[in-house]
């Protein structure tokens, strides 16, 4: 990362010399050196707690995406729902943003209303379609994948079968969405 400062050389005291731009010269800086002591400069989850909700019908994989939740650095709290349609029903309950999570995880195979159905009609409601939509799936089927990009999905992930997989996988996804990737509630 390069960062270009302009100083003030009457409140530094510097003198003049012969470079052409005296009052400029250039940084490097790696993203681990970065000054993030200003609230404004902090991971957005850093600042309050994300609200992730997980659809999932069965409920051992609800419990263990919440427990490979629990090992990341992201303050959240977590919703979990059984089916598509009670998940519509929160996201749309009350006022557009009453309920509005900062990311869903969200089942493929679902009953009643698949999780592609559910994407479909998150990705259509003007209210709910800024709302990172990661699909979770023990499918590896090009044809889930593809169709779920085409409904609009932020991200498609193959559940590992490895605990310690699950947890670094969510690690990553939930700090990328929810710490790098600009809240969706400014949108």
């Amino acid at each position: 990362m390069r960062l270009h400062v302009r100083e003030n050389l009457k409140h530094h005291g510097a003198h003049q010399s012969s470079d052409p731009h005296p009052q400029e010269r250039t940084i490097k800086k790696s993203w681990s050196e970065r000054d993030t002591s200003h609230s404004e400069c902090e991971p957005y989850s850093q600042r309050r707690r994300a609200h992730i909700l997980i659809v999932d019908d069965n409920r051992a994989d609800a419990r263990l995406v919440e427990e490979a939740l629990k090992e990341t650095k992201v303050s959240h709290h977590v919703t979990v729902l059984g089916t598509g349609e009670e998940a519509l029903q929160f996201l749309r309950q009350g006022s557009p943003f009453t309920h509005r999570p900062d990311i869903i995880l969200l089942d493929l195979y679902l009953p009643r209303m698949c999780g592609k159905k559910v994407l479909e009609e998150i990705k259509s409601d003007p209210h709910l379609r800024s709302i990172p939509v990661v699909m979770i799936s023990g499918s590896t089927r090009p044809e889930d994948i593809r169709e779920s990009y085409e409904a609009h999905a932020n991200c498609f992930l193959q559940k590992p079968m490895d605990l310690n997989n699950l947890v670094k996988l969510l690690a990553h996804v939930t700090e990328f969405w929810l710490s790098f990737a600009l809240p969706t509630h400014q949108v």
